[in-house]
């Protein structure tokens, strides 16, 4: 029993860790734009996190001995394959608007500048952006630069809700 305790007090900092490791690092310049990319640190726990989990339950479902077993193995491998596929998407922002990308690049939101709002919350560290046609993208605390992209949307002239 202490030792699943004590495994999800580790999980539970090592999430918290990330979520404060991208505060502290910046978005990156592009040619037209600025890239808010995923913090390094959640990169590496999905990417290496997905595969591994995967494994793990190919691994375990050869060795299930009931049915309790297999449930378990299968619930472990869709574990590690969403953690390849809810992986928050980069965000970039150009001359016509801001781009998210997820699920490995098949997916891509994109919500122009003109009569697009925001909306900012600060104690969740949260920035919802909702275009005109209903699309929405959020910048939210794993991604980095935050201060860099609610200045973006201020350039831009996008309303903004909540902002001091």
């Amino acid at each position: 029993m202490s030792d699943t305790a004590i495994a999800i007090f580790v999980s539970l900092l090592m999430v918290r860790f990330i979520a404060m490791e991208a505060i502290y690092q910046r978005a990156r310049r592009t040619g037209s734009g600025l890239r808010f990319p995923v913090g390094i640190g959640l990169r590496i726990l999905l990417r290496v996190g997905g595969p591994i989990g995967i494994y793990t339950g190919y691994k375990m479902l050869g060795e299930s001995a009931t049915g309790f077993d297999t449930v378990v193995a299968i619930a472990v491998a869709l574990l590690g394959s969403s953690c390849i596929l809810v992986e928050p998407g980069e965000i970039t922002t150009g001359p016509e608007g801001i781009k998210q990308k997820k699920c490995l690049g098949l997916q891509t939101r994109f919500v122009p500048w003109e009569r697009a709002a925001a909306r900012y919350v600060s104690g969740l560290r949260e920035v919802l952006v909702i275009g005109r046609n209903g699309t929405f993208i959020t910048h939210s605390q794993y991604h980095v630069g935050q201060e860099q992209f609610l200045h973006e949307l201020t350039r831009h002239a996008v309303f903004l809700q909540g902002a001091q």
